[in-house]
């Protein structure tokens, strides 16, 4: 993972998103790191002295577990130790628990190894991008003659614009992991690689693109990104997903 996407982690983990924008021209979602789902969640593993702990959800700064009878008998804000499998590489963690919520018992990461953290926001690099994103309000955006424009925002280039009249979808523009994806109604959409600073990816602003081969995984990670998008209402995220699909 590059310099880049450390320092983005680094403003994910303590500053939560920043719009940057003075007054109230978008809203803010995200307060804190994002909290990645099931059944995302399969691809890390808890073990505590030879018992397996069930994920609900998981961040960069805490966990939060399916009750289990070991849990239950620690008082909030006690501490434990165990250990997370990502891949190959096993960690030992320090966590805290910091509340319960029905079946589900929140623990917060203290001083977690540099290595986890950073192990964490790579494996679900897609789905963090995709969560920490803010919704620009219309009325700041130039409106379009063909319909209302739409634009959310995020850390790493992640983005989405896009147009509707009514219930539909006329076209969008979603980047993401340093591509963009165009297409609409009517139009042959485009895959391309985002350029910055003459080819170089990173987390400034986006500038000019080339043309990139269009694969499964492709359509897998764009599919990805906007059913994680929190602030995406369901109908127009149906719209552009099934322009997706049928490319």
């Amino acid at each position: 993972m590059g310099v880049a996407l450390a320092d983005w982690l680094k403003k994910l983990r303590f500053s939560g998103v920043d719009s940057g924008v003075e007054g109230d021209s978008r809203e803010k979602f995200v307060s804190r790191a994002a909290r990645v789902p099931k059944p995302q969640t399969a691809a890390v593993l808890f073990e505590r002295q030879s018992k397996n702990f069930e994920i609900e959800n998981i961040s960069t700064t805490g966990v939060a577990f399916k009750t289990h009878p070991d849990l239950e008998a620690l008082q909030d804000g006690s501490r434990f130790q165990g250990t997370f499998q990502i891949g190959d590489a096993r960690f030992d963690v320090e966590l805290k628990i910091v509340h319960r919520r029905g079946a589900s018992v929140g623990c917060l990461f203290l001083e977690p190894p540099e290595d986890f953290v950073l192990a964490l926001a790579e494996r679900f690099e897609v789905e963090i991008s995709a969560l920490n994103v803010v919704y620009v309000n219309p009325k700041m955006l130039r409106q379009s003659e063909r319909g209302v424009a739409h634009w959310i925002q995020g850390n790493n280039n992640c983005g989405l614009y896009w147009i509707t009249t009514q219930d539909q979808v006329l076209e969008f523009e979603l980047t993401f992991l340093g591509h963009r994806w165009t297409g609409g109604r009517g139009q042959v959409s485009r895959f391309s690689q985002v350029l910055e600073d003459g080819g170089i990816w990173g987390t400034g602003l986006m500038d000019d693109d080339t043309a990139a081969p269009l694969t499964t995984n492709s359509k897998e990670l764009a599919e990805k990104i906007l059913r994680h998008m929190p602030c995406l209402e369901e109908t127009w995220r149906q719209g552009i997903l099934k322009m997706i699909v049928e490319s």
